[in-house]
């Protein structure tokens, strides 16, 4: 059965009046205080978040490769391109968990400041900032207050000494004796183990009295002593 509404004046409701007010209501921006944004409009990639108790708006989309971090309670989310993370951060999934492809890629662990290495570089300092061991490309650097700008020097504000293990591909232990601040190392080898099989002669460089290092030698049968052989190093 038909049913025919009238307005309080006595004009009859059309539908072409019908129509015409839920096309306003499709078109008007609704307050948020009524379930809306307050929003006429929005960008591509922009996030919606409160600003206020009742109001509403966009975090503006960003460059590829930065994250979205915390401001605390009550502030306004915002991307980053180099974050600051607290707490444990678990990475997991097959290959590299962590791959860093620049070419002085770096991982600075226990420093407030970069103390300016320029080569792909683990870092890693005592609780107090001032000690540094430094693992960089197929060497170790072992030292306190070290930095690198194409050479080995001692941080600035402290005098430091330092070792260094490479392989190249023998291994190599050199050591430098204390500089003072922004002064360069000048490292010295000490040992070396290397693939030598030569006959009488063994993989061992030794240093002696701090001369160059020198090939450790072995003395015939029992030379040593019955079940033993003499290591010689040369005068």
């Amino acid at each position: 059965m038909a049913t025919l509404t009238t307005h309080v004046d006595g004009t009859v409701l059309t539908a072409a009046a019908l129509n015409t007010n839920f096309s306003a209501l499709n078109t008007e921006v609704r307050p948020v205080a009524t379930g809306g944004t307050a929003l006429a409009s929005f960008t591509i990639g922009d996030l919606l978040t409160a600003t206020a108790a009742t109001t509403l708006a966009s975090i503006v989309d960003v460059a590829t490769g930065q994250v979205l971090t915390s401001g605390g309670v009550g502030v306004i989310p915002a991307w980053s391109a180099a974050p600051t993370i607290s707490g444990i951060v678990t990475l997991s999934g097959t290959g590299p968990s962590l791959k860093l492809t620049a070419a002085d890629a770096q991982i600075l662990i226990g420093g407030a400041t970069d103390p300016g290495w320029s080569v792909p570089a683990v870092q890693l300092f005592n609780s107090g900032g001032g000690a540094m061991y430094a693992v960089v490309s197929v060497g170790v650097r072992l030292g306190s207050n070290i930095y690198y700008d194409g050479a080995e020097k001692s941080q600035a504000g402290g005098a430091s000494a330092a070792i260094r293990l490479t392989l190249t591909p023998d291994l190599q232990f050199l050591t430098a004796p204390t500089v003072a601040a922004d002064a360069a190392y000048t490292f010295v080898e000490r040992f070396r183990i290397d693939s030598n099989a030569t006959a009488a002669e063994t993989a061992l460089l030794v240093s002696v009295a701090g001369a160059a290092v020198q090939r450790v030698s072995i003395g015939a049968v029992d030379s040593g002593g019955a079940g033993f052989r003499l290591m010689r190093v040369a005068n």
